[in-house]
């Protein structure tokens, strides 16, 4: 059963109720009363119905608000004078049949039994006229929504789109660097790359992975970085084995530890050390990513940058959680602090 028949049927049981109760207070308990007023509301629940079918029909449902007025108006007097008719009409007969007496018709009697049905029909058609429009509303709200989720996940595959080539953009300017000075280095680069690259690609068909997935990706990437950089890259992960499940941008902790690689690291002779944490804070998941350095140094680096690390977080933690996630960059005792929260 539709909602329609569910509050039609709710409504005109409620308004025969009524009427019942109201003629039993006034003059009793009366078996031809009794069958003259259920004849009434069912008469009325058909008539409104037939009403609904004509509004349909005609398409008054996508008219705009202000011009239904007059149209509902003179629907509503249709209606009740046919309801009025109906009612005593069919009403009329089976008090005579069971009473043995004819029904009291007068003009004066119809015409008030017209107000009176006129009125339940206007309250009726406000109902469902409300009823109509919010369900217009609530359709409208959700092709809102569904286009506006279209528009995020396009945006999402293309960002994710971008992951991949700027990862292997960078780690091809590695390798180039290390062919004529090591190429025995740069042939375990190019393998180490190849797996980091696979099991990348079968990430980043996701808008989420586990924490867990996630420090796979970057534990492989510190083993490629340190190929290059040796000695003078040290790094630490310390995760709580209870967030591994925890789901997260993927890509997210791996462009972290570039950024912070290519612009702490490689600007410090003497190299340093990358850490990355994660914890749970504020009913929030914490991950931070500290490298050595600052961040107004302006020692120079023959690295390129593609200058989308950050802004590619900053744009995908957006769409995925609004303003409930955020990305902060802040310098503590030395180090670089890349701070992203994520809702649980």
């Amino acid at each position: 059963m539709s909602t329609f028949w569910k509050l039609h049927l709710v409504f005109w049981s409620v308004v025969m109720l009524f009427n019942g109760i109201v003629q039993m207070a006034v003059a009793g308990f009366a078996l031809e009363v009794a069958v003259l007023g259920l004849i009434t509301g069912v008469s009325g629940c058909a008539v409104t119905w037939g009403f609904r079918e004509y509004v349909r029909k005609h398409r008054w449902e996508d008219r705009e608000p202000r011009h239904l007025v007059l149209p509902l108006l003179g629907g509503v007097i249709v209606t009740a004078m046919l309801w009025s008719a109906l009612a005593i009409g069919i009403g009329g007969i089976a008090y005579q049949i069971i009473s043995g007496v004819p029904y009291p018709f007068s003009i004066p009697n119809f015409l008030i039994n017209w107000v009176n049905t006129g009125l339940v029909t206007m309250i009726w058609s406000l109902f469902y006229f409300g009823f109509v429009l919010f369900k217009k509303y609530q359709r409208a709200e959700i092709e809102r929504w569904k286009l506006q989720a279209t528009a995020r996940e396009a945006e999402l595959n293309l960002l994710k789109s971008q992951i991949n080539p700027h990862f292997l953009f960078n780690a091809l300017n590695n390798i180039r660097a290390l062919i004529l000075e090591d190429p025995m280095k740069a042939r375990k680069m190019l393998t180490n790359l190849s797996d980091i690259f696979r099991y990348s690609i079968n990430y980043t068909k996701n808008q989420k992975v586990s924490l867990e997935s996630e420090l796979e990706i970057v534990q492989n990437y510190f083993e490629l970085a340190s190929i290059q950089y040796e000695n003078k890259l040290r790094y630490h992960i310390e995760v709580d084995p209870r967030l591994n499940n925890y789901q997260i941008p993927p890509m997210l902790i791996q462009l972290l530890v570039e950024n912070a690689i290519k612009h702490g690291i490689a600007r410090l002779p003497e190299g340093g050390e990358v850490e990355v944490r994660a914890s749970q804070k504020e009913g929030k998941l914490l991950i931070e990513v500290l490298n050595s350095g600052s961040l107004f140094q302006k020692t120079k680096t023959t690295e390129p940058s593609t200058g989308m690390g950050l802004a590619n977080i900053r744009e995908r933690l957006q769409l995925l959680y609004d303003s409930r996630a955020s990305l902060g960059l802040r310098e503590d005792a030395g180090k670089v602090v890349a701070e992203v929260f994520i809702p649980l």
